[in-house]
């Protein structure tokens, strides 16, 4: 009875040992496709059948260090997906930092990048201590993509940075006009006011058009702030054609109110338009869905509810 009990751990660790070799070979199988130029995303699947997270987590270190660009890009992108799905809390924590300890420093510039969207996929909680503090050191350095850093800093609300973006906007001559622009987007995230009303003041200056709706419109909605849709739904009733439609066609003059309602209506509670997976509004007469926006604009001015605020 005894030779029996002592028996049963053995088998469970060779079938363990089988496990993790067989996961170790089907992770090194997708490696070598992708370094190959295949697609993976069916043997990811595959490998992830017989996956344990934190071992996968460790195979894609080696990976993460590895001559080869590909290799580390999509070791980077298996451990992000780990991160978003685990409910473990330290491996989450563990991944993070190696996505900006390990990541955000790779030779690569487009692995950097790559890794930047990574990490914009995940919540403010994923960012222990550790991987706020690594990044802020890096943020100090002044990085490569450092407009899409700063701004990642201040969705994770890294209110320990506010000091350094403070003296940073005070010393014009090393710091220019895009660092400003982001530096300024970060503290108006993280609640600062005066930035809010400044990055504002400062679109408003420029006025609209197509350029500045692709361009600058975004990282006004980055603000999370109802002063900036205030701002936006005031320009939508506002006639302006200096905007162009988009077919090459026939490019002409067109309200930019239409293109306004495509970029708030996705951040406003029972607005009376949807927009499509394309990003158009779902509407086949242009003329008649800004009659219903700018109506119902002047109705609900002042009690509309952003989605960001619920």
């Amino acid at each position: 009875m005894m030779k029996h009990i002592l028996l049963l751990p053995m088998v469970f660790l060779v079938g363990f040992v089988n496990l993790t070799a067989q996961q170790s070979q089907e992770l090194s199988s997708v490696f070598r496709s992708n370094r190959n130029g295949l697609n993976v995303s069916d043997e990811l699947s595959e490998a992830y059948i017989h996956s344990n997270e934190e071992l996968i987590y460790e195979d894609c270190l080696l990976f993460a260090r590895s001559e080869f660009e590909a290799d580390r890009y999509l070791a980077f992108r298996i451990i992000s997906d780990i991160s978003l799905k685990t409910a473990n809390q330290r491996l989450k924590n563990n991944i993070v930092y190696c996505l900006v300890n390990l990541g955000l420093n790779d030779i690569s510039l487009g692995v950097r990048s790559g890794v930047i969207d990574y990490l914009n996929r995940l919540d403010n909680y994923s960012f222990d201590q550790r991987s706020q503090n690594r990044l802020a050191s890096i943020i100090i350095d002044k990085p490569s993509h450092y407009k899409r850093l700063v701004k990642l800093t201040g969705r994770i609300q890294m209110h320990q940075l506010v000091p350094h973006y403070t003296n940073r906007l005070k010393q014009d001559t090393v710091i220019n006009t895009q660092q400003q622009w982001a530096i300024k987007l970060a503290l108006g995230r993280m609640g600062d006011a005066q930035f809010v009303s400044e990055c504002i003041q400062y679109v408003d200056a420029i006025g609209i058009n197509d350029m500045v709706i692709y361009n600058l419109i975004p990282d006004l909605l980055y603000l999370q702030n109802k002063q900036v849709l205030d701002y936006l739904l005031d320009e939508v009733v506002m006639v302006n054609m200096d905007c162009r439609s988009t077919d090459p066609d026939n490019e002409v003059a067109i309200d930019c109110g239409y293109r306004l309602i495509e970029v708030v209506a996705p951040y406003i509670k029972d607005f009376p338009l949807e927009v499509g997976i394309s990003g158009d509004i779902k509407s086949n007469n242009y003329k008649e869905a800004l009659r219903v926006a700018r109506l119902w604009i002047k109705k609900n001015r002042a009690n509309y509810v952003p989605y960001f605020e619920q």
